[in-house]
């Protein structure tokens, strides 16, 4: 009884060092979860990774040990040999470094750790902790400064050629000439008419640039804003472990658990 109870408080105090649901089984596997449902004979859960996949269903009867996210923890099936190799069935301590937008700025949490990165920090944080987040924040620049070049031609062709070709065009397109007799002629100068077609040419190109910036420049800050999500998917792929032990101990005074970290 009493090493049971060792036991017990030893799991307690590792459960607060894991940010999701743990269950062990009597094969030794180890299963980071969100439990969904707990019963008598069986628990249902999915996995941490995949959170909107399938519903996945375990019986009772082949557990060993639940470490809830919020500290609890639930013994089944325990037995002297389980008790012996509970070193290999509850694995490492893991510490999952994350990263979160906060405006222009950025907030690194490792632990009780809170590092601030600003927008200029961030790329080179990223470029030495993470590659693909660097690559794709760099991306997301690159679509910016086409964005605004494609937006800048644009409005350039449009109203600084177009328009003024357009208005010379316009403005001789037509002359009128008063004849003796009161009477008035009209003729139409087709050189003008050159300005005029070509000031309608530039202004219409200028417009499409112009509309050909806007995708641009949207999915480049939207690559820039989701870069840190990959270092976030990385970390969690790669998680930074924390070696953490148990081994049985006996003495005069009886047996217990101890814990190295």
């Amino acid at each position: 009884m009493k090493r049971f109870i060792v036991l017990f408080f030893s799991v307690l105090c590792v459960s607060f060092a894991f940010c999701n649901d743990i269950i062990v089984t009597k094969s030794s596997k180890r299963i980071e979860a969100k439990i969904v449902e707990i019963s008598e004979k069986e628990i249902k859960y999915k996995t941490i990774n995949n959170l909107n996949g399938p519903l996945y269903v375990l019986s009772t009867s082949e557990i060993v040990t639940i470490l809830l996210e919020n500290g609890e923890v639930k013994l089944y099936n325990n037995d002297e040999a389980q008790l012996d190799n509970l070193s290999e069935l509850i694995d490492n301590q893991e510490v999952t470094p994350r990263i979160e937008r906060m405006g222009s700025s950025y907030a690194l949490y490792e632990g009780d750790k809170i590092t601030i990165l600003n927008k200029a920090e961030f790329p080179s944080f990223a470029q030495q902790h993470c590659p693909a987040a660097y690559e794709h924040f760099q991306k997301g620049l690159t679509l910016k400064k086409v964005g605004f070049g494609l937006l800048g031609s644009g409005i350039g062709l449009a109203y600084f050629v177009g328009i003024p070709l357009l208005r010379v065009g316009l403005r001789n397109e037509e002359t009128i000439l008063h004849s003796v007799n009161g009477g008035e002629m009209r003729f139409y100068n087709h050189q003008a008419s050159v300005f005029s077609d070509c000031g309608g040419v530039f202004l219409f190109v200028g417009h499409v640039v112009a509309a050909a910036s806007i995708p641009c420049l949207i999915v480049g800050k939207v690559k820039r804003n989701n870069a840190h999500n990959l270092c976030n998917e990385e970390w969690r792929n790669k998680r930074v472990r924390t070696p953490l032990t148990f081994s049985l101990t006996a003495g005069a005074n009886g047996m217990g658990i101890a814990m190295n970290f």
